[in-house]
């Protein structure tokens, strides 16, 4: 789960841009995830109700207290990997690869 506040938070911009829309993440996500984004935004226009009503149980269930951050959950929904701020983009594949391996 990718948590972010889409029209607000500068380092959520970067980490999609520079990590999600990459081709080394798609071919990883294709094969090993199934992704979800909770998107927070200022304007709570841009998301529906439900969805946003959805993104705010997720928050309080996975503590969620800044953005971005990713948090990665087995089938069950127990917490398996967190990782909250902006880093270097290569950075996020050693994480994500081990979070992988591990489950």
């Amino acid at each position: 789960m990718y948590f972010t506040g889409s029209d607000w938070c500068g380092p959520c911009k970067v980490l999609d841009k520079k990590l999600f829309h990459s081709e080394k993440f798609k071919n990883i996500a294709d094969k090993e995830l199934i992704l979800y984004e909770a998107d927070n935004p200022r304007n709570k226009d841009l998301v529906e109700a439900k969805r946003l009503k959805e993104t705010y149980d997720l928050i309080r269930k996975y503590h969620v207290k800044s953005y971005p951050t990713l948090v990665f959950v087995n089938h069950r929904g127990r917490m398996i990997g967190y990782k909250k701020g902006l880093i270097l983009t290569e950075y996020y594949y050693p994480f994500i690869n081990s979070v992988i391996e591990n489950y």
